[in-house]
């Protein structure tokens, strides 16, 4: 009798959106779990940056998102869209009743593959979080946040924290974030474009990712004007 090897994947829950376990031929099965994307963020990824931890072997949702988070931030594979900031990978709803989608295939490439790092912006950056970190059994969602506003000095995704050139305070006309539970100031921000300075002396630089930190800290941390939040973002409904 000949037997063939089975790959079993332990997650925390079922995925949430937009995973879709319904496997009814008549649905898209581009929301059924993908092996590949599975195969990345359940191990311990090695890129030109160093060894990266992913997933795998995380206890809790709080401590997947946290390494995902971590992971496209500090592995090399990204770096901010800094001249007009437009999205690479998700795609609007069109004026047709096209859904729009995150093209998770591109940015996987991107994540696994060779070569210099992309352009991403702040909705790429989220939505990776999100569906990753769905996909182990996390149910977050992307939040939109509304401007325009006047950052803080912060270090965005791809730039070294340990420059202080790399500190700058922008204008932006929104941004978006990963985020758990309800649309209020107690929701949970991850946010895999920038890091923050936590030190309060200008000479010294103590940065920091925002992991599972609420949106009332969040957001006075970001800016020292006012912000808004806009929203879910509820156009982005599919995986291509």
């Amino acid at each position: 009798m000949v037997t063939d090897p089975i790959l079993i994947y332990t997650i925390l829950a079922a995925p949430g959106a937009p995973w879709n376990l319904n496997d009814d031929p008549a649905q898209d099965d581009t929301q059924m779990p993908w092996r590949t994307v599975l195969d990345t963020i359940t191990r311990r990824t090695y890129w030109n940056t160093g060894s990266v931890l992913w997933g795998g072997g995380a206890a809790t949702v709080e401590e997947v998102a946290a390494r995902i988070t971590t992971a496209l931030n500090e592995g090399g594979r990204f770096r901010y869209e800094d001249f007009i900031g437009r999205s690479r990978y998700v795609v609007e709803a069109d004026m047709y009743g096209n859904p729009g989608y995150f093209d998770l295939t591109a940015y996987h490439n991107q994540i696994t593959g060779d070569g210099a790092a992309a352009l991403a912006n702040c909705l790429d950056m989220a939505w990776g979080v999100a569906a990753m970190s769905n996909l182990l059994g996390d149910s977050m969602h992307v939040m939109l946040l509304d401007g325009p506003f006047q950052t803080n000095p912060v270090c965005l995704v791809g730039s070294d924290p340990a420059d202080p050139t790399s500190w700058t305070a922008s204008a932006w006309a929104f941004h978006a974030v990963a985020w758990r539970g309800s649309d209020s100031d107690s929701g949970a921000v991850y946010d895999a474009c920038l890091r923050f300075d936590g030190d309060p002396d200008a000479s010294l630089i103590d940065d920091y990712l925002p992991l599972n930190m609420y949106y009332t800290s969040y957001a006075s941390t970001l800016t020292s004007g006012r912000i808004m939040r806009g929203g879910f973002d509820m156009e982005t409904e599919l995986l291509r």
